[in-house]
């Protein structure tokens, strides 16, 4: 059994991607996530919910593995590079978030 954790995130996977590409969550800074501005109201609150539940996992995986290695700032820096490239890969490109939220998010 993977730990809770993960179960957790694996579950969550399919619906952050979609809303990955249909434009209702979007990039924020160091590499964490955001929902788009023009999400409607009602859908919102859900996007919101996922957002904060990816955000919070990742940024606990940063600190774990950030903690554990006692980093100097050059390897934090590295790392901080890193873990952002490999998130924006995951991300779908600017051309496919279309539609009201995608195009209010730019």
């Amino acid at each position: 059994q993977p730990p809770r954790q993960l179960q957790l995130r694996r579950a969550r996977w399919p619906a952050l991607r979609q809303g990955l590409a249909d434009g209702e969550v979007v990039p924020a800074r160091d590499g964490l996530l955001a929902p788009a501005l023009g999400v409607e109201p009602a859908r919102r609150a859900q996007i919101a919910a996922l957002v904060d539940a990816e955000n919070d996992d990742r940024r606990l995986i940063d600190g774990l593995v950030l903690g554990l290695g006692a980093p100097d700032p050059e390897v934090e820096r590295a790392y901080h590079e890193g873990i952002r490239s490999a998130r924006r890969m995951h991300e779908p490109p600017p051309s496919a978030q279309v539609g009201p939220a995608g195009a209010a998010a730019r």
